[in-house]
């Protein structure tokens, strides 16, 4: 199996097993238009012009891309630089922060939710 058909394997297990989404489900949560999802299942669409899309919908790009799931710190700074915190600056505001125990509970909630997923292979 090649690269690019591993890619398509873990996508079509984490779509079907582990997000248990029909293809209708995949096309909704991804933005894709219906009559393309064959076309990217099967590889006949570049899969890599839906890695933004899919990393919205939950899935670990590092993941999908090697077989290798991202380290917790990889996920940290993903969730803070989403979060606008993205310089040392703006992460020593955001620590002064009253709100400061709510946001990182959001963000403990989002790591944990990274590490309950099943193991993938």
């Amino acid at each position: 199996m090649d690269n690019r058909e591993e890619i398509l394997a873990r996508l079509q297990h984490w779509v079907f097993e582990e997000q248990g989404w029909t293809k209708a489900e995949f096309a909704r949560r991804t933005g894709i238009a219906p009559q393309n999802v064959n076309k990217y299942l099967s590889g006949e669409l570049n899969i890599e012009n839906l890695y933004m899309a899919l990393q919205d919908a939950g899935c670990d790009i590092q993941w999908l891309k090697t077989g290798e799931h991202a380290t917790p710190d990889v996920e940290m700074m993903k969730i803070l630089k989403d979060a606008g915190i993205d310089t040392p600056e703006k992460l020593k505001d955001f620590l002064k922060v009253e709100s400061v125990v709510e946001d990182i509970a959001a963000i403990a909630t989002k790591l944990a939710s990274y590490k309950r997923r099943k193991p993938r292979r």
